[in-house]
């Protein structure tokens, strides 16, 4: 009995120590905190004291080994690949590097052909046709003239017999000794003649619509003719344009090497299917390299022609080949929102290092050098609302956040132009 009440005695007597020791660590702590200012920590290591001094601008990013000449180089029509060179083969300027299987080709050749030449024996026989139509028209005129002449003829004879009628009736009136029977005759001469001139100016009439109708109609063999001899003339342009379709589809089915180099890689083998605009190989001059980096538009106004590079390849480490800058792109492509711009960079490349097409490598473009001017690591700097911001730290070491006006960006450090000044103290987020 008497130890059990030992035991919890001293139970109680622990627990009651344990909480005045937190307590007091508690009091401790709280007043620490209040003499601080109630100010964070800040860590010795996170704090940055702004000196002026010299700052190389250096613009950062990768680059692609290529060809000073290249080429990626595709069929222009859909078949089969019968022959294609392999890699590291070394062809002169038109060589064929690559070729199709040309039966199709050639068979296509051949009926363009013969299609002209049917087109061209059609012309023929419709200009024949018209020289017949035109000679046709020429004698329906001339046989037309004929009838029309002697249709006119009739009528004049038949106007002269009319007025012969008048002048035979009209003198008998003046004769005693005519009978009745004379008079009417003279008189019913006059109706008969009447008569014959209206049938002869019927006729005239009926021969000169028939004349009409017939030269028309000749006309009509001539336009026909003229129609025929345009429509056969467009069949030879089509027919000359199909030919020469399938002529340079028959060329097109090789493929030739468009300078003296060599074939870097290839894409297809023999026996699969090309495709227009489906690259087979890479073609260029693999003695004679050059670089390609891609630079963002935030830095590509930074970047002058003969400004130099360092460049660095994962495959020599720590190894550095000097470059220069020798071609900017006028122009940007566009990825994913992000617009980039090719530069060229011209580099010798040291003995003992083997520099090949296509390897990658990192960039680095010196630019110019600013000098007496204040610079902060970048990662010191925040962002908020387009404005930059540092956290200033005061005397009695308190962050103060900061505007500040920020002017060329290094890789690792941000030249500061206003908001600072030398001696000041900055701390990280």
């Amino acid at each position: 009995m008497q130890l059990k009440t030992v035991r919890k005695l001293s139970e109680s007597i622990f627990i009651i120590e344990s909480i005045k020791y937190i307590f007091i660590v508690f009091s401790i702590v709280l007043l620490l905190f209040i003499s601080s200012g109630c100010k964070p920590k800040v860590e010795e290591g996170d704090i940055y004291t702004i000196k002026k001094g010299d700052m190389e601008v250096k613009i950062s990013t990768d680059g692609k080994v290529v060809p000073r000449e290249y080429l990626r180089i595709s069929f222009k029509n859909v078949g089969k690949i019968s022959f294609i060179a392999e890699e590291g083969e070394v062809f002169k300027k038109d060589e064929v590097i690559a070729k199709l299987d040309e039966e199709d080709f050639k068979n296509q050749l051949e009926l363009a052909k013969t299609s002209l030449v049917l087109a061209e024996k059609e012309l023929e026989m419709a200009k024949l046709n018209l020289k017949s139509a035109e000679d046709a028209y020429k004698n329906t005129v001339e046989i037309a003239n004929a009838n029309n002449l002697q249709a006119q003829k009739a009528v004049e004879q038949a106007e002269v017999a009319l007025r012969d009628a008048h002048v035979y009736y009209d003198k008998l009136k003046y004769e005693a000794m005519v009978t009745a029977s004379t008079k009417k005759q003279a008189n019913m001469a006059i109706h008969q003649a009447e008569a014959g001139l209206e049938q002869a100016k019927v006729a005239l009439s009926q021969t000169y619509w028939n004349s009409e109708s017939m030269k028309q109609a000749a006309k009509s063999q001539i336009d026909s003719a003229e129609k025929a001899i345009e429509l056969s003339e467009k069949k030879i342009d089509s027919a000359n344009a199909s030919l020469n379709l399938a002529q340079d589809a028959y060329e097109n089915a090789m493929l030739k090497a468009p300078f003296s180099g060599e074939v870097i890689e290839v894409y297809q083998k023999a026996g699969e299917m090309a495709s227009p605009g489906m690259p087979v190989t890479y073609f260029g001059t693999s003695d004679d390299l050059k670089i390609v980096a891609d630079v963002d538009e935030e830095n590509i106004s930074k970047i002058k022609e003969g400004q130099e590079v360092e460049i660095s390849f994962d495959s020599y480490p720590g190894e550095i080949i000097m470059g220069k800058v020798v071609k900017i792109a006028l122009g940007g492509t566009e990825f994913q929102g992000v617009v980039t711009y090719d530069v060229d960079i011209d580099f010798e490349i040291p003995k003992g290092i083997d520099v090949l097409p296509a390897m990658t490598c990192e960039i680095d473009i010196l630019g110019q050098k600013i000098k007496d001017t204040m610079s902060i690591p970048s990662d010191y700097i925040f962002e908020e609302e387009e404005k930059y911001y540092v956290n200033l730290l005061t005397e009695n070491n308190k962050k103060v956040k900061t505007e500040i006006t920020i002017g060329y960006e290094g890789e690792d450090y941000t030249q500061v132009l206003s908001g600072l000044k030398e001696g000041d103290k900055i701390s990280k987020e």
